[in-house]
């Protein structure tokens, strides 16, 4: 666009929300809230205007934690806040979402960890945090609710081909398995798989808070995590167990040869710590509750 076309009511122009000065070029302004006019020259600009906000949020928590007693709360994740955020982002366990009436967003990103809860506070933009007002951290469900704003959003995990080809294949692998390891005349007394679908609530609580993790590599050399929990269901002591894919594992990066050179270590760290549940099944057994309780112990203690 020339300066003469430039200097006319006709020509489109924008404004940066915090220091209003004008910009004829949309690509100058940054964004940090979905489906929102609100843009910003540069970063510092995002930062004095969200300020005020950020105040008020941190403000909130000093007094949610007075009230609750919770001021000199110790949780301890066992990694860092970088690795922390990264798990966040790559797979969020909950997400919510709080609207106000000029249709302004707030999310609640929740992510368990090490049985505690890791929790941001922020904007959202293409469907990932953005601009961040509060990160905290608990073990007490009462400051957890806290944070459950408004309605709870669907969290979306995107699934390339090549993966869904790979996540089918282990799942008929831990099939076969299950099948060989049990003992066919004890495997009748166990639960039948057309039951299986009749305790599949037990996946989050497994996966939440679980008695012991373990983490090992197939015989393709890809990593599986598998999450055990013991239940007692109609006055009936069951094992319960998950079993997951880390997409960081070898194969699946042969597979689908999707590694850009130009990907950021940053990048990198949030693909890697992304964990596909690919089967979950019940048990009575404690044979087949032990022959999957296999590989290195993540979490947990061994238990009888």
């Amino acid at each position: 666009m020339t300066n003469i076309e430039q200097n006319n009511f006709k020509s489109p122009f924008y404004t940066c929300f915090s220091c209003r000065s004008i910009h004829t070029n949309l690509q100058d302004l940054l964004f940090v809230e979905e489906n929102s006019a609100k843009g910003f020259c540069k970063e510092e600009c995002i930062e004095d205007f969200y300020r005020p906000l950020l105040k008020h949020y941190e403000k909130l928590e000093e007094t949610l934690r007075i009230n609750f007693h919770l001021e000199d709360e110790t949780v301890l994740l066992g990694i860092s806040e970088e690795e922390a955020m990264a798990r966040l982002i790559a797979a969020p366990d909950e997400i919510w979402r709080l609207t106000n009436d000029l249709s302004e967003e707030i999310y609640s990103y929740i992510k368990v960890i090490n049985r505690a809860f890791y929790i941001v506070l922020c904007t959202s933009y293409k469907n990932e945090p953005s601009y961040i007002f509060l990160t905290t951290k608990t073990n007490e469900q009462k400051m957890l609710d806290a944070f459950r704003i408004g309605e709870k959003v669907s969290v979306e995990v995107s699934v390339s081909r090549d993966l869904e080809e790979v996540i089918e294949r282990k799942k008929s692998e831990i099939l076969a398995r299950l099948l060989e390891v049990s003992v066919f005349d004890e495997f009748s007394e166990d639960i039948p798989m057309d039951q299986y679908i009749l305790y599949h609530d037990l996946v989050g609580p497994t996966m939440e808070d679980a008695d012991e993790i373990y983490e090992y590599k197939d015989k393709h050399g890809d990593l599986l995590v598998t999450y055990t929990k013991s239940f007692k269901r109609n006055e009936e002591a069951i094992f319960y167990l998950v079993i997951c894919l880390k997409d960081d594992s070898l194969s699946l990066k042969n597979l689908s040869n999707e590694i850009d050179s130009m990907t950021s270590d940053d990048e990198r760290l949030q693909n890697s710590m992304t964990i596909f549940p690919i089967f979950s099944f019940p048990t009575r057994l404690g044979s087949v509750y032990k022959e999957f309780k296999q590989g290195k112990l993540l979490s947990g203690h061994l238990s009888n």
